[in-house]
This record gives structure tokens, C-alpha cells and sequence, in this order.
């Protein structure tokens, strides 16, 4: 999922932890450990959240392929 949403967006992939996981909230790891559902967070925007309202049509342009092209790898 990752290789398919940076390839969309170019998008890196958040700092590891040093746990192996990565930083930030934890909706992903339930979806993925309890419910054994694959997941991604994608944070958008280019500075410090909350996105800057200004920027939400291009990161709206930017990711609205995401989910779509993740499902149909995942069919």
C-alpha cells in the first residue's frame, strides 16, 4: 500500500519509532493487529498539521487515487 500511495502522491514513509513501528497514532496498528485489516495513514499537507486551508485542493488533487488503486491491488 505504501509503494502504491508514494508512487501516486511521492509521499515518503514516516521515521521509524526504533519499535519497528512507525510514530503517530495507533487507529492503524488496531485495524492491523486486532483487526487483521491492512491499513495507511497518509498525512498530507507540506507543514506542520493542521493542513493549511490553502493547501487542500492540491493535496485533495494529489490523493484522490489513493484509496481506489489500493483497493483494486488488494481485490
Amino acid at each position: 500500500m505504501y509503494d502504491i500511495a508514494k508512487k501516486i502522491t511521492g509521499y515518503s514513509k514516516a521515521p521509524d519509532s526504533g519499535s519497528g513501528r512507525s510514530w503517530g497514532g495507533q487507529y492503524r496498528e488496531y485495524v492491523m493487529d486486532l483487526l487483521n485489516k491492512p491499513s495507511i495513514t497518509i498525512e498530507i499537507g507540506s507543514s506542520v498539521a493542521p493542513c493549511p486551508h490553502w493547501q487542500y485542493e492540491i493535496e485533495f488533487q494529489k490523493n484522490r487515487y489513493v484509496v481506489v488503486r489500493i483497493a483494486n491491488a488488494l481485490k
